[in-house]
């Protein structure tokens, strides 16, 4: 027999989910950003939260997705990375990850041996020892470092923002 504090948790944590869902906003910049490289390159989500793409309309925008509460691990561990490669047959060498913590997201992806991109929208400034192959501030700043030709590997990116 359920007691009415168990009704009001599972109402509560309903009204929680479908919030925590539906209400996301994304950036301006997202879709646009997503859509383009979606035509040119596999495109994955990596994420230690409870980070559904399904549950926000994004789910048809990736090739795939790794979830940490499914694989066990979470960014900055390399293996979650290595994971990612492993569902698109790709290498370490070849993953381009972008995200918005450097302590998870480029730390990860560096240690991992993929190119890590720190997307740092507020300008924050890097007090820390971990060093991003690159920083940009919108998504749109990928543009300027991928190349056209998707079947290039990710190092042309450091060839790119060497020259």
């Amino acid at each position: 027999m359920r007691s009415n504090n168990d009704e009001l948790a599972a109402y509560l944590n309903e009204v929680w989910l479908k919030h925590r869902f539906e209400d996301i906003e994304l950036y301006p910049d997202v879709l646009p950003t997503l859509d383009l490289l979606g035509s040119r390159y596999a495109l994955g989500l990596i994420s230690n939260g409870n980070s559904y793409p399904e549950r926000c309309g994004l789910r048809e925008r990736f090739t795939f997705v790794v979830l940490s509460q499914d694989l066990g691990v979470e960014k900055p561990d390399p293996a979650i990375f290595r994971a990612a490669c492993r569902k698109v047959g790709y290498s370490p060498r070849q993953l381009l990850h972008v995200g918005d913590s450097l302590e998870t997201d480029a730390a990860g992806a560096f240690r991992a041996g993929a190119l890590s991109f720190w997307l740092n929208r507020t300008l924050k400034p890097n007090r820390t020892d971990i060093r991003p192959h690159c920083e940009i501030h919108a998504l749109t700043d990928l543009e300027d470092f991928l190349d056209p030709n998707p079947h290039r590997t990710s190092r042309n990116v450091l060839d790119h923002m060497s020259a």
